[in-house]
């Protein structure tokens, strides 16, 4: 009895396998490739990797249960180097569904620059019947471009101040300084900086490069660098810096080199406001008066004691005298200074003369006094450099007071006051 029980069930085991085998073969001949669609997004980039979320939709176009197996998945650049990889175990999919699977996984390219990404999609598919199940190979490749992970890269938030520092016959020593905020997140590595510094009419007046560095993401690195220019800067109102360099992007373990430019324009100094004012130019006026046939000749000196270690041209130098009455003030006799070189780091003494007309000096306003108060003594002069346009305009005056009895007219004291 026993035996014939254990016959029947081989029969029926045999029977069933038999039509396992054979709807599991006609399945196979009617089954339709999964239809898959593969995304990647861009969860996060830096310098040595990227972080890519994953998706893999399989839609199972077939009547019946559809199993996959074992899918892997292996992302290559375009010349085949592998740059990241995933497994997925797999599972059924109903017939006529869907199934998603999400993963995260990270990408080192290697140094390759990942304008394309190959990803090969490899595993098995196949149905289930019963015990028995068979499955065919499954193979996708999906190509990816992912230019966009350059283009998105943002030059550094740069700022540029220039201080004019020192100046001499030639040349007005600077002080660049330069700010850079890498708002990426990813290192990048600043070349040396090439500023080229212009007048307003494109003009090079000078050229300085800085030593670059590496700045970390999101961090704020500064740069400082020392050079001259010529003094001609001077002649112009605006003072154009441009600025130049490379940058390298560390970017998921790829480099990209891209260029770097910002160009800025500043006001340009003018001669006085560069001038150091620690020790300033100071200038001393000295009268004598004495007695001609048409009137008071008044011989004036000047004296200018430069500390600085150039010289300036004096030119355009007027005199003049007014004579004052209480509240009333006149003038009374003009004249000139020959232009002259006010010697550096030394004194430079000019002289000029006027006549003050007797009638002018001893007929009073109305009201006033034949023998004035005071008398004022003006002088004005234009003063630049070597090499310069324009001329910055300088104005001394002094008082004395008058004692026409007396031949020698100088001061009782020297009347200092700055000239620039």
């Amino acid at each position: 009895m026993r035996k014939k029980i254990f016959v029947i069930l081989v029969v029926v085991i045999t029977l069933i396998n038999a039509v396992s085998a054979l709807y599991i073969f006609i399945n196979i001949q009617m089954l339709k490739t999964p239809n898959i669609t593969f995304k990647m997004e861009i969860v996060e980039i830096n310098s040595n990797e990227m972080i890519i979320h994953s998706t893999l939709d399989v839609d199972n176009p077939n009547n019946f249960e559809m199993i996959t197996k074992n899918i892997a998945l292996v992302t290559m650049t375009s010349d085949g180097t592998e740059v990241g990889n995933m497994y997925i175990e797999g599972g059924v999919i109903a017939s006529n569904g869907n199934r998603t699977y999400n993963d995260t996984y990270c990408m080192n390219f290697k140094s390759h620059i990942p304008e394309r990404l190959n990803t090969m999609i490899s595993g098995a598919v196949g149905t289930r019947f019963c015990f028995l199940e068979l499955t065919i190979p499954l193979s996708v490749n999906v190509v990816t471009v992912i230019d966009d992970i350059v283009e998105n890269f943002v030059p550094p938030e740069t700022n540029i101040q220039v201080d004019f520092d020192d100046i001499t016959q030639r040349k007005i020593n600077i002080t660049i300084t330069v700010e850079m905020f890498n708002s990426n997140s990813f290192d990048i590595e600043i070349d040396d900086l090439s500023f080229v510094i212009q007048n307003e009419t494109g003009g090079i007046v000078g050229e300085i490069t800085i030593p670059g560095t590496r700045l970390l993401t999101n961090t704020t690195t500064d740069f400082k660098g020392h050079g001259s220019v010529i003094i001609e800067i001077l002649n112009s109102e605006k003072t154009i810096i441009d600025m130049n360099s490379e940058i390298t992007a560390f970017i998921a373990g790829f480099e990209k080199v891209l260029p770097f430019n910002v160009k800025t324009t500043i006001n340009s100094p003018d001669l006085k406001s560069i001038l150091p004012g620690s020790t300033p130019t100071f200038a001393i006026i000295r009268g004598d008066f004495r007695a001609g046939i048409f009137g008071l000749i008044d011989e004036e000196t000047l004296e200018v004691v430069n500390p600085n270690n150039i010289e300036f041209i004096v030119k355009d130098i007027t005199l003049s005298i007014a004579r004052i009455d209480r509240n009333t003030k006149r003038i009374v006799a003009s004249g000139e200074i020959k232009d002259g070189i006010i010697k550096p780091n030394g004194t430079t003494v000019l002289k000029g003369s006027m006549i003050i007309p007797y009638r002018k000096l001893f007929i009073p306003p109305l009201g006033g006094r034949i023998i004035p108060n005071w008398l004022e003594i003006i002088l004005k002069a234009n003063v630049t450099i070597q090499g310069l346009d324009d001329y910055f305009w300088v104005g001394l005056k002094a008082y004395q007071d008058f004692h026409p009895l007396r031949r020698d007219r100088v001061y009782k004291e020297p009347i200092i006051v700055d000239w620039f």
